[in-house]
């Protein structure tokens, strides 16, 4: 497929291609830092077979934020909700009450583009 074909990022609606943070142990670790004023982190999905909370983080070292999403274990894995806009210039603390892998699939808004 072309640039413009079906899984081509610029038919997505993002900036970008999607970054990853991806975590070998989950626990308590895991975070996506505040990305700066008039910025918000959109979340796209998860991938994981054990359950996460995605907490807000105000200021990059916040574990115990309000959860935005409780996302549940499955054995396939994958789990793609939707995407969830966090609040500008905050960040996300992934919370997980069971150790195991976690990959986050992002990226970073910026609103002085929109």
């Amino acid at each position: 497929m072309g640039k413009n074909g079906h899984y081509s990022y610029d038919r997505t609606g993002w900036a970008k291609p999607c970054d990853v943070v991806y975590s070998t142990t989950g626990g308590h670790e895991t975070e996506l830092a505040p990305p700066g004023a008039g910025k918000h982190l959109v979340i796209l999905g998860v991938m994981t077979d054990n359950q996460i909370n995605l907490r807000e983080d105000h200021n990059g070292a916040t574990s115990t934020g309000d959860i935005l999403a409780i996302i549940p274990g499955d054995a396939d894995g994958i789990r793609f909700p939707g995407a969830l806009r966090v609040a500008e210039n905050k960040g996300i603390y992934i919370d997980a009450p069971s150790a195991g892998a976690c990959t986050i699939f992002y990226y970073i808004q910026d609103n002085s583009f929109i």
